[in-house]
């Protein structure tokens, strides 16, 4: 039922459902009055599929495993250690690894020929809170793009009806720019995160 769409396209037909001696077929067919076409099959071949792993291995910043985050790859989540994604094929993959209090983690992974071993640190998060105001009234809408300390934006919010804003962020020194239509930029504010919350 596999349909080549056009002169030289690969084709790949899945025989894992099947044993013994398979038999090919090839059917073509020209459009009404397209008069005789000529067609031809090349590089018929089987091979094995190889399967591969992706085992995953996350720890916090004093390398202590976190058997409970939620490892999500290519639509498979886990929810508990071990992390380990079996019958993978050649090919690139996404992940993401979260707990609640971290800050979660993206990326993405090759696997070419051989299983993969991914080591993931997450670092305890904190909430940071921004209210924008003029005087007594919230600004909506106030644009505020956080940095880390090597220069790097780290994010870019939107504050809401109240003026208000928030994000997780893990320890460190950032600084941040506030920007609304008619009014000055503020920029090159800073804040240091220790092991608190900051409003």
């Amino acid at each position: 039922d596999d349909e080549i769409s056009h002169t030289g396209e690969t084709v790949t037909i899945d025989l894992t459902e099947y044993s013994g001696i398979v038999k090919l077929g090839f059917y073509g067919e020209s459009r009404a009055g397209g008069g005789d076409v000529d067609w031809f099959v090349t590089n018929v071949g089987v091979r094995e599929i190889e399967y591969f792993t992706a085992t995953f291995n996350v720890k916090d910043v004093d390398n202590n495993d976190i058997l409970d985050a939620t490892v999500t790859l290519d639509g498979e989540t886990l929810t508990a250690a071990p992390y380990v994604f079996e019958d993978l094929l050649f090919g690139s993959y996404d992940y993401s690894v979260s707990k609640p209090g971290y800050v979660a983690v993206t990326g993405s992974i090759d696997i070419e020929d051989e299983d993969v071993v991914v080591d993931v640190v997450l670092l305890e998060s904190f909430t940071v809170a921004f209210t924008v105001t003029a005087g007594a009234n919230p600004v909506v809408m106030a644009n505020i793009d956080i940095y880390d300390d090597a220069d790097d934006q780290v994010a870019a919010l939107v504050t809401d009806a109240d003026g208000e804003a928030s994000l997780l962020l893990p320890a460190g020194t950032y600084t941040y720019d506030v920007f609304a239509v008619g009014f000055d930029l503020l920029e090159n504010q800073d804040f240091t995160i220790v092991d608190e919350d900051l409003t």
